[in-house]
This record gives C-alpha cells, sequence and structure tokens, in this order.
C-alpha cells in the first residue's frame, strides 16, 4: 500500500515538473509594468516584481513606439498571481520561451 501510494506521488511530481517545463519561465531582474498588449500605450493589467520568476508561454516581437519608456521589441506573454496575463516588456524581464504562434 505505502509503495503504490510513493509511485502514485512520484508521478504526480513528475508530470507538474514537465508542465512546469513545458509552459517556461521568465525571470525579472527588475519591477516593470504589464500590459494587456504588447505595448507601452496598452490597459496596465498588473505589475511585475524584481527577483521573482513568471510562468510565460512565448515572446511576440513589435515595433517600439515612439518616446516610449520601453525601447526593446520583445515582449513576454506572461502569467501574473492575480491570475491575469498580460505582456511585459524584455527591458524588465528574461527567459527562454518560444516565438508566440499567430499573436
Amino acid at each position: 500500500m505505502a509503495y503504490k501510494t510513493l509511485v502514485g506521488s512520484v508521478l504526480i511530481i513528475l508530470v507538474l515538473g514537465i508542465w512546469h517545463c513545458q509552459a517556461g519561465t521568465i525571470s525579472c531582474l527588475q519591477p516593470g509594468r504589464v500590459y494587456q498588449c504588447p505595448a507601452d500605450n496598452c490597459t496596465l493589467v498588473g505589475y511585475v516584481r524584481a527577483g521573482l520568476d513568471y510562468p510565460s508561454d512565448c515572446f511576440v516581437l513589435r515595433k517600439p513606439i515612439r518616446n516610449a519608456v520601453t525601447e526593446n521589441p520583445k515582449w513576454y506573454h506572461a502569467s501574473l498571481p492575480s491570475g491575469r496575463n498580460g505582456y511585459v516588456n524584455a527591458f524588465f524581464c528574461e527567459g527562454d520561451v518560444p516565438h508566440c504562434k499567430n499573436r
């Protein structure tokens, strides 16, 4: 009985580990704003904090807006602890996630 419980627990941990790796993660080096779309002039949906990691499934490249705070063309699609999703500029965070498809 204890063996089956142990094997079941190990399987659950493995599945969660694989899911986490597939989802991708970005690490934020400094605090930054998260927007509804990948541009500084979109609706603000939240913030990322320095020193924390956030789930991210992909990134997009956008032409920077003239006189914008962030000039990096790379934007990560990230999930916040609040449950909201949005885009944070690569000026604030970095990670190894794939390019977004159809966005």
